[in-house]
């Protein structure tokens, strides 16, 4: 990574989406910060590949993985997972770029 934007782009919601989002955002040459907020404690993961071989018995929980959490680690993706207060309660207030995030504490953020 090259020296960073000072943009911060935050994604809420840690499925298959976020994982593919946060993989173009990188290819793509943005180099600011990004920021996962999910209601799971799991990385991003495919959905219909998990219900079916995961359940089944057939495949490893790994598989359905969208990439694994080195992936995110070496990308520079601060995953914050098991976010289900600020996801349900609906605390993003976007005119203003800032969103509370666990009981005392407010972020900026630049892009979502």
């Amino acid at each position: 990574m090259s020296a960073r934007s000072g943009q911060t782009f935050v994604v809420v919601g840690a499925g298959l989406a976020a994982g593919k989002a946060v993989q173009k955002l990188r290819d793509s040459g943005f180099d600011g910060r990004i920021v996962v907020f999910g209601h799971e404690k799991h990385l991003p993961y495919e959905r219909p590949p998990m219900s079916k071989g995961y359940l089944m018995g057939t495949e490893e929980f790994e598989s359905a993985l969208v990439h694994s959490r080195e992936w995110y680690r070496e990308h520079d993706v601060d995953l914050r997972l098991i976010w289900s207060d600020l996801l349900s309660r609906g605390r993003v207030r976007r005119p203003s770029g800032l969103f509370r995030a666990g009981a005392s504490w407010l972020r900026r953020w630049d892009r979502w």
